[in-house]
């Protein structure tokens, strides 16, 4: 089961006062954290949506997730795509691979939340996206292209999709990623 990851980095931040992509827990940036989760779930082409030098910059200004998975598709080089928020550090292996196991015949999604998702990559999607971001009456959510994909959802674990948006919500993911590490 081969499947790219798209790990979403891309985002101002604004509520967290810091970039979050450099927000650490242990030894590693939330950045990397989410990185060796896609590979414990056996994923080996991560590929990463931010606008800094070595990364996958947006080609769409302001256009926010959207604009990273529009930039990141074309570079896939798998039909099943994983994509993460880099802010959802309490995500397990387990959860990535019912996601991407799922994701055998259709897209998926997890209970409401647009994302984690798993795509498949073609050029459907991708002109769907573009279109999207281009179209400046059209409003550019996650949302759209899961129903544009006919993706389904999933019961995933809801605890395990919690976003950290602001310092205490980090917090609270640095609590539950340390009382998950010391029971193994």
């Amino acid at each position: 089961m081969t499947f790219s990851t798209i790990i979403l980095a891309g985002g101002l931040s604004s509520r967290m006062g810091q970039d979050k992509a450099l927000l650490t827990t242990g030894s590693l940036s939330l950045l990397h954290h989410m990185q060796a989760l896609a590979r414990s779930a056996d994923s080996d082409d991560i590929l990463v949506s931010r606008n800094a030098p070595g990364f996958i910059p947006d080609n769409f200004s302001g256009g926010g997730p959207l604009a990273g998975l529009e930039a990141c598709l074309p570079h896939c080089r798998h039909l099943r795509v994983l994509v993460l928020a880099v802010d959802t550090p309490l995500l397990s292996t387990s959860t990535l691979q019912k996601l991407v196991s799922a994701a055998e015949s259709h897209p998926v999604f997890g209970n409401n939340s647009p994302l984690p998702c798993v795509l498949h990559s073609n050029k459907l999607v991708s002109d769907y996206v573009r279109s999207l971001l281009m179209d400046p009456n059209q409003k550019a959510a996650m949302h759209r292209v899961l129903d544009f994909a006919n993706a389904r959802a999933i019961e995933l674990k809801q605890n395990e999709l919690f976003n950290a948006n602001t310092p205490t919500d980090w917090q609270h993911c640095r609590q539950q990623l340390q009382i998950r590490n010391q029971h193994g």
